[in-house]
């Protein structure tokens, strides 16, 4: 008899096996011991025991298992000690409202960051950037999660077109200027997904982000340094990721933190003192080198110590976006509280632009269709109007339709009754200064300048295609016993000409009609050699243009119908400390009002229309004159009248 161990190949003689049989025998049948077994005699024990002594491992098996353990353990650690002296900044490294998106509360002296969960902004992204960012030098930021929210959802239940994940977290760095949102501007970033995004490509690192954990991310621009123009990931004070290059577009600029968060609550740490101690010695955001340091805009309180809430006045259709967006870019202390804001930010929180094809859609009012009921309604607008005023900071508020009704500008001005704000209306009304008037041409040129080049692709493309089957028929023709009859034909008529004879009109035919494709693609081969794009050039009808024509209206015409009346420009007497005017003086202004009113009342369809009191007055005297017409008409159908009429006739 033979047996084996389980894990060896080793043989076992049958008077061990025995044995243990016998021993496993008593324990088994004790009834005053509970069954169990002793690893010494679990019988893959005996395998191993009978092994012989392995062999020495030769030389090139050591190095191998040498080269095996360097790889497990990852590649050396390239950062080393900073032996300088860390010395807290004077100045609070912190998250400015002016920084943040609309739906962040900062609290904790702003190191910790909630969002706003409700009325649709669960689906939004926050983004929050940092008040310093770092311009050399190796320094490190951390973040944690707090809490990890669950928002409310409508009593339908959680809509399919909602964006996953329902919580997310992206720390990472970004260039002053750029947008908060990591993925959209030249910035890097880690997901809790376990995604890196560089260059807007994700790829995945392997680490995801969860509760609990200390997320370290190391910025190195220090020039002496192997890892220069690097951002590394560290988890819980371990490296999670090797320093990844950052993108060209950002090397040499200052870089920012920056957060991106969705219904999680985090906390931020720049430090002095890190929570998680990383393996080398290494400075916080706090403790940077002043020389390092970049610190952001300043967008407090204006020269009166007040916060700014502007609202613009203009006609609908006369460059209202277009001067928004002009003053945004010259004065990006303002948050803009718009639909067209929200739809703006629900792209860039990953939820699918809708298809918008209705009569009902403006610039003013977008009417989309998400698929998300508290998005279609615009509940989150809602929301965020109810909490403007308890952050302070600059507002810029933009509704075409409602900045021109009274009602609906004291409406607005009551919400930032605080005297901490300062209304100012700026009327955009009349003939744009000469700089607008430019930029309004270099828009008009860049999109005509788009439309030649996309006719000229499309023309480049036509003749490819052209030459392509060109090329094909000519290999046909090559096999075609008719073309070598047609090419006889011509030959021959070539030598009937020459010499004086009669060509047939059937060759004369054929022979024209080749020689007019022909002609044809050398022409088409000629239009299409152009090689660089036409140049387009504006008329001078579009060089007089003042405002650019758009396909989406700011107002619908139904809209205009139905507030025309109502519309008015403002005054200080409405609640405003100051109305200015932009573009002309405050009678140029509403002269140029007025006429734009009566021209909308000629082409307007007014379905509400009320008479004047003029109207009612010469109403009631024509009433009063036709009354004595149908008495008088009455009087004469009567029959006494009739009967003395042909009394009289008889007489």
């Amino acid at each position: 008899l033979k047996c084996f161990s389980p894990k060896s190949a080793a043989i076992i003689s049958p008077p061990i096996v025995l044995s243990h049989f016998l021993v496993l025998s008593y324990y088994v049948h004790r009834s005053d011991s509970p069954i169990s077994v002793s690893p010494a005699f679990a019988p893959h024990s005996l395998g191993a025991m009978l092994q012989p002594p392995p062999a020495m491992e030769t030389e090139p098996e050591a190095k191998r298992r040498k080269v095996e353990d360097e790889a497990a353990e990852g590649p050396k650690e390239l950062e080393q000690d900073d032996k300088s002296a860390a010395t807290p900044l004077e100045k609070k490294i912190e998250f400015p409202l002016s920084e943040c998106t609309l739906n962040v509360m900062p609290v904790v002296g702003g190191r910790v960051l909630t969002p706003l969960t409700d009325g649709g902004l669960q689906y939004l992204v926050a983004g929050a950037r940092a008040s310093a960012g770092v311009k050399g030098g190796r320094y490190l930021f951390e973040a944690q999660i707090v809490e990890a929210m669950s928002a409310s959802e409508p009593p339908q239940g959680l809509p399919r077109n909602v964006p996953q994940p329902r919580q997310l977290l992206r720390v990472g760095v970004a260039a002053e200027g750029s947008s908060v949102f990591l993925t959209e501007s030249a910035s890097i970033c880690f997901d809790s997904e376990g995604f890196t995004t560089c260059n807007s490509q994700r790829t995945p690192n392997g680490h995801r982000l969860r509760r609990g954990q200390t997320i370290g991310i190391l910025v190195n621009l220090d020039g002496a340094s192997a890892n220069k123009d690097t951002v590394s990931l560290f988890v819980d004070g371990v490296r999670a990721t090797q320093p990844i290059e950052l993108p060209e577009a950002i090397k040499g600029k200052p870089l920012f933190p920056v957060v991106n968060f969705k219904n999680l609550t985090i906390h931020v740490n720049f430090g002095p003192v890190p929570l998680a101690p990383l393996p080398f010695k290494c400075r916080t955001f706090q403790c940077m080198d002043p020389s390092h340091v970049a610190w952001g805009p300043d967008y407090g309180k204006g020269k009166d110590g007040k916060y700014e809430v502007v609202f613009p006045v203009s006609i609908p259709d006369e460059a209202t976006f277009d001067w928004l967006d002009s003053f945004l870019a010259k004065n990006p202390q303002y948050a803009e509280i718009s639909d067209r804001a929200i739809l703006k930010w629900a792209e860039s929180s990953g939820i699918p632009k809708p298809t918008i094809n209705n009569w009902r859609h403006s610039s003013d009012k977008p009417d989309v269709a998400f698929g998300i009921p508290l998005m279609d309604d615009f509940s989150s607008r809602r929301v965020l109007d109810s909490v403007l005023a308890t952050q302070p900071r600059n507002y810029i508020i933009m509704e075409v339709k409602g900045n021109l009704v009274p009602a609906d500008r004291a409406v607005n001005i009551k919400k930032f009754a605080s005297s901490t704000y300062k209304k100012v209306a700026k009327v955009v009304v009349g003939e744009p200064d000469e700089d607008f008037k430019k930029s309004v041409q270099a828009e008009l040129l860049k999109e005509k300048q788009a439309a030649e080049e996309m006719a000229w692709k499309i023309k480049q493309a036509e003749a490819e295609r052209k030459k392509v089957i060109e090329a094909q028929m000519k290999e046909m023709e090559q096999h075609d016993p008719q073309s070598d009859e047609l090419t006889r034909r011509k030959e021959e008529a070539l030598r009937l000409a020459e010499e004086g004879g009669e060509v047939k009109d059937e060759t004369k035919e054929e022979v024209k009609e080749e020689d007019a494709v022909k002609q044809e693609v050398k022409e088409e081969e000629k239009d299409a050699d152009d090689s660089k794009p036409p140049v387009a050039t504006l008329s001078e009808e579009e060089q007089k243009l003042m405002f650019r024509k758009k396909t989406c209206p700011d107002v619908t015409g139904t809209v205009i119908a139905e507030n025309l009346m109502k519309f008015a420009l403002p005054c200080k007497e409405e609640g405003f400390d100051e109305v200015e005017n932009v573009w002309a003086d405050d009678a140029t202004a509403q002269a140029y009002f007025k006429k734009w009113l009566v021209k909308q009342k000629v082409f307007c369809r007014i379905d509400d229309i009320q008479p004047g009191e003029y109207f009612r007055n010469r109403w009631q005297e024509w009433q009063q004159v036709l009354g004595t017409w149908h008495e008088k008409h009455t009087e004469f159908h009567s029959p006494v009248a009739q009967a003395t009429r042909r009394s009289l006739v008889e007489e």
